[in-house]
């Protein structure tokens, strides 16, 4: 088997256990569904060629954005087709949501002193990330764009990884993923947890910051079609991604 062939079934093997047990567990935690799914014996490269092909299936990938959808939508969503104009626009949407939440988590990971021993400051800066987090996730609903909501998928884990730390300064994560705050909760939070949370290379501002750089370019990639000398389109971004399926179905 060719090296493509088994990279393709490490795909597949990864969102079969995401497709299955989504049908079981509607409100399962996705990222154990995804740890779960490397855990398929390979051994046998004859299954693995068999269901290597299952990769590039039109149905199989439909069902696949649709638990996407479902993740970052907090619920079942209605059935829709988008065109690859409209993909288009969601990707440079996602593009431009991304980099505002890249911006906002930056200023929070970058902040000092002056920042967080400020309650206003300090507060409209939080509330500027969660608006621009939150606001991430809407247009990751709407993506057709794999690379980049496996990417949200991560940043979602990385902050619920923080959940009881944001709890204890006001900042909660519903059963959507989105986050809420608490002002009076948050202007009364200590500023050594605050700047402990927020501040600093390790912080989780910093990996949220990463992550939605990296849903940015994905996203500026994927909406960056444009048309060769000879008329027909440039699709840069499944060009250059190592994907084993193209983004848009």
């Amino acid at each position: 088997m060719s090296l493509y062939g088994i990279n393709a079934y490490t795909s597949n093997s990864y969102y079969s256990t995401l497709l299955a047990s989504r049908n079981k567990q509607q409100s399962s935690d996705l990222s154990s569904m995804l740890s779960n799914a490397f855990k398929t014996d390979t051994s046998d490269l004859y299954t693995l060629a068999k269901k290597a092909d299952l990769v590039r299936s039109r149905s199989y990938q439909k069902e696949l954005l649709e638990g996407f959808r479902e993740y970052f939508s907090g619920g079942a969503v209605a059935d829709t087709t988008d065109t690859e104009d409209t993909s288009a626009a969601n990707d440079e949407k996602l593009s431009v949501t991304a980099k505002k939440l890249n911006e906002a988590a930056g200023a929070l990971a970058t902040g000092g002193n002056d920042l967080y021993n400020d309650a206003d400051k300090s507060l409209s800066a939080v509330k500027n990330f969660v608006d621009s987090y939150n606001s991430t996730l809407d247009t990751l609903a709407d993506s057709e764009n794999t690379k980049a909501l496996e990417k949200g998928v991560q940043m979602v884990n990385s902050t619920k990884a923080y959940s009881r730390t944001l709890d204890r300064i006001g900042i909660s994560i519903g059963s959507d993923n989105r986050l809420s705050i608490d002002e009076d909760k948050l202007k009364a939070a200590s500023p050594a947890t605050m700047k402990s949370l927020f501040s600093g290379n390790y912080s989780l501002t910093n990996r949220i910051a990463d992550k939605a750089s990296y849903i940015q370019r994905t996203a500026a990639l994927s909406s960056a079609t444009t048309y060769n000398s000879k008329g027909t389109k440039n699709d840069y971004y499944n060009q250059l991604s190592a994907m084993m399926f193209n983004s848009r179905v």
